[in-house]
C-alpha cells in the first residue's frame, strides 16, 4: 500500500500530544512492510524531540527547504503520480489534490475554535476546515471531538468521520513503593506533591491549580512540561507558593513515570481537551487524577468521583476526601482503565482505515 506522509507537525513543534502520536504512527509503520510510504519532511523536523528517536532511512524522505517559521504549515504538498496512493499530514497541511489520492485527515481538539480567539483562531480554523473539507476520511481522536466536528460544521456530517483513541506508551507504569529512588530526582519535594502538566495558558486553569494549592499548605506543585515560564507565571508561583514549587520542563518518559508513581494525584482542572493524554499516562502509574468533567475528559476516567464538575475550591477537597478513602481501589481501576488504551491498537485501527479507504476508492 502507498501511502505519503506529512512530517509537518515535527516543524511545528519541539514536543507535544501531536508529535506523539505521529511519531507513535511511524515507529510501527517503519517495520510494517505492507506499506511502501514515504514522508515529506522539513530540514528543521529532527530538532523534535521525538523526531530525533526515529531512524528513517534518508530515501524515504522527501526533502523540503525550511521555510519562514509557522508558514511551512500553510503551503501546499504537490505530488504528481499516476499511482493511487494515500496521504495523510500530520497537521491538516493541504495536498495539491488528485484522482489518484486518499485524503486523510486527523483532528485532535477545536481550541483555536471553540476557546482561542484572534489570528491565531483564524489561521488555523480556516486550515482545519479546508483539511477536512477536502478529507475523504476525518480521523477524531475522541467522542467528544467528532460532538465539536458536528457541532461547528454540521455540512460534514455526510463524510466518513472514525472515532480512533490516541494510546499511551508502555514505558509507564506502576512501581514497587519501597523503591525511593524518585526521592533522589526531586530531593527538594519534602511534602506530598501533585503534578500539573503541559500548557499553562487561560483555559487550563493553571492559576486556579496554584491559588488552590495556596490555601492547602498540605501540597507541594511539581510542574512538567509546558514550555518556558513566563514571567506571570513566576510572579504568581512566587506570591503563592513561595518554596512549594519545582519545574520540570523536560523529563524522560521513565523519568515521568517515576515522578506519576509517587505523586498524591495528577491536577488537570483543563476546560477543555481534545483527549488528554497525561489522564492516561498518571492512570497507567497507578496516580490518581483530579480532573475538571469537562470535553473528551469524561471518556477517559472511568470512576467519576475523581472528576469536579465547577472550579471551586471544596469541589476538589470532596475529590481529595474521596481518594484519600478509596486510594486502593482508585489506583486498580486507573490502572486496568489505561489497558484499553495502546499506540499498537491505534496503529492498528488506523491500518484497517487505510485499507478500507483505498479499496472503497481504487479497488
Amino acid at each position: 500500500m502507498k501511502i505519503l506522509l506529512d512530517n509537518i507537525i515535527f516543524s511545528i513543534q519541539k514536543t507535544g500530544g501531536i508529535s506523539v502520536y505521529w511519531s507513535e504512527l511511524l515507529k510501527r509503520m517503519l517495520s510494517d512492510v505492507e506499506f511502501d510510504f514515504q514522508c515529506y519532511e522539513m530540514n528543521n523536523a529532527v530538532s523534535n524531540f521525538f523526531r530525533a528517536k526515529l531512524e528513517i532511512d534518508p530515501e524515504k524522505i522527501i526533502r523540503e527547504n525550511k521555510l519562514i517559521g509557522q508558514l511551512n504549515r500553510i503551503f501546499y504538498v504537490v505530488r504528481s503520480t499516476k499511482e493511487p496512493y494515500i496521504f495523510h499530514s500530520s497537521y491538516y497541511r493541504p495536498l495539491v489534490t488528485t484522482k489518484n489520492a486518499c485524503i486523510v485527515t486527523t483532528i485532535h481538539d477545536f481550541t483555536p475554535e471553540i476557546i482561542e480567539s484572534g489570528w491565531k483562531k483564524r489561521a488555523v480554523a480556516i486550515q482545519k476546515y479546508n483539511s477536512i473539507k477536502n478529507a475523504d476520511l476525518i480521523i477524531c481522536v475522541s467522542k467528544n471531538t467528532k460532538k465539536d466536528l458536528l457541532k461547528l460544521y454540521p455540512e460534514f456530517s455526510k463524510k466518513r468521520i472514525e472515532v480512533v483513541y490516541n494510546g499511551v506508551n508502555e514505558a509507564f507504569m506502576p512501581l514497587k513503593k519501597n523503591d525511593f529512588s524518585v526521592k533522589n530526582k526531586f530531593q527538594e519535594v519534602n511534602l506530598p506533591y501533585c503534578i500539573f502538566v503541559g500548557k499553562r495558558e487561560g483555559y487550563k486553569n493553571f492559576k486556579f491549580a496554584v491559588e488552590y494549592l495556596a490555601t492547602r499548605k498540605d501540597l507541594f506543585l511539581v510542574i512538567v512540561g509546558g514550555g518556558e515560564l513566563s514571567k506571570n507565571d513566576f510572579d504568581l508561583l512566587n506570591s503563592k507558593l513561595s518554596n512549594r514549587y519545582a519545574i520540570r520542563l523536560f523529563l524522560s518518559v521513565e523519568e515521568l513515570s517515576l515522578l506519576y508513581n509517587f505523586a498524591e494525584f495528577l491536577f488537570y482542572p483543563s476546560d477543555y481537551e481534545g483527549f488528554g493524554i497525561p489522564v492516561l499516562e498518571a492512570q497507567k502509574c497507578g496516580c490518581p487524577i483530579i480532573a475538571q468533567r469537562t470535553s473528551s475528559i469524561d471518556e477517559l476516567i472511568q470512576d467519576k468521583n475523581l472528576l469536579f464538575p465547577t472550579l471551586n475550591f471544596e469541589s476538589i477537597d470532596v475529590v481529595r476526601s474521596y481518594i484519600a478513602h478509596n486510594k486502593e481501589k482508585i489506583v486498580y481501576e486507573g490502572i486496568e482503565n489505561a489497558k484499553q488504551f495502546t499506540w499498537d491498537k491505534t496503529y492498528e485501527q488506523h491500518k484497517h482505515l487505510y485499507r478500507t479507504l483505498k479499496h472503497n476508492k481504487f479497488d
